[in-house]
């Protein structure tokens, strides 16, 4: 559910979709922070996203800037306090 801006690591751009590949096969509907445009508070959309989905995937890469990585890890930890 991340912005990782641009460039996207190649490795993760491969790991995105390889899991959009198989939410496909299952008929997920994969959403992330890009997926809408709200024009609204970024934190509050992302809450809102995290909140609305059955299942929340991570991706973690080296090659992620270390902001964003602790962006990612707090998302994770309100996926977790949201259930």
């Amino acid at each position: 559910m991340t912005r990782l801006g641009t460039p996207v690591p190649p490795q993760v751009a491969q790991i995105r979709k390889s899991i959009a590949a198989g939410c496909r096969q299952f008929g997920y509907k994969v959403v992330d922070a890009n997926t809408s445009v709200t024009g609204r508070d970024f934190l509050l959309k992302i809450w809102r996203q995290i909140a609305a989905t059955p299942l929340s995937v991570a991706v973690v890469h080296e090659d992620i800037p270390k902001a964003t990585q602790a962006n990612i890890f707090y998302e994770i930890g309100v996926a977790q306090a949201l259930g």
